[in-house]
């Protein structure tokens, strides 16, 4: 997941500063195991896989 978002950002350039921030910050969360952007791009969604307990 984290390599689709990062080619979305790279190779596409349609994530968007916002949702470029909000997967910096999952990523470093503990309990993320995956994000990245879904729809459209140019602002879309977020996809995020979380672990139910830390």
């Amino acid at each position: 997941m984290k390599v689709s978002h990062l080619s979305l950002n790279n190779d596409n350039e349609v994530t968007g500063l916002e949702l470029d921030v909000l997967a910096e910050t999952a990523w470093r969360h503990p309990g993320t195991i995956g994000f990245l952007m879904t729809d459209a791009g140019f602002g879309g969604c977020t996809r995020e896989l979380t672990k139910e307990e830390l």
